[in-house]
């Protein structure tokens, strides 16, 4: 059964992706695939306009199967096992900037990174390494909570 905190996740991010799948298509449409998306989406993870349009969509089709599925131990799962596994790419992706000199004309969401680096007082390098930090600290809560949620399932079953 699902609890009410489970349906509000559900309909919050089955909301947002109603509405982030269109607008990331339009995005993409016009050419803006790689701009920074709306900051309420950058809590499911969705960062630019081509996420909005692909894992938006992955997404609602997940918060309608999970809806129907109406346990909370799946919804459980599938969030923090979408955490960790974007947190982990976002991990590698920091790991990989940081030995590599920003590139605005192929990876135009880092044109106003250094500006953000400098503002933060902090070299771009540094910025790098934050944000890595933080996906690790991200990844490693989510970890835990999905071995969590995974003996909870072993417990159902």
């Amino acid at each position: 059964m699902l609890s009410r905190n489970d349906k509000i996740v559900l309909l919050t991010v089955g909301i947002l992706c109603l509405a982030g799948v269109p607008l990331g298509i339009m995005h993409c449409l016009r050419g803006d695939a790689s701009g920074y998306a709306y900051p309420p989406y950058w809590m499911i993870m969705i960062f630019t306009w081509d996420d909005a349009a692909t894992w938006g969509l992955f997404l609602l089709a997940w918060c309608v199967i999970l809806w129907r599925k109406n346990d909370s131990v799946f919804v459980g799962l599938f969030f923090w096992a979408m955490y960790m596994g974007r947190s982990f790419i976002e991990i590698l992706y920091d790991l990989i900037t940081q030995f590599s000199p920003p590139s605005p004309a192929t990876r135009s969401w880092e044109a106003g990174l250094p500006t953000i680096a400098t503002y933060l007082h902090l070299k771009l390098v540094e910025f790098y390494v934050v944000g890595q930090v933080c996906w690790t600290m991200l990844w490693v809560t989510s970890s835990i909570l999905l071995l969590t949620y995974i003996k909870k399932y072993l417990r159902k079953a």
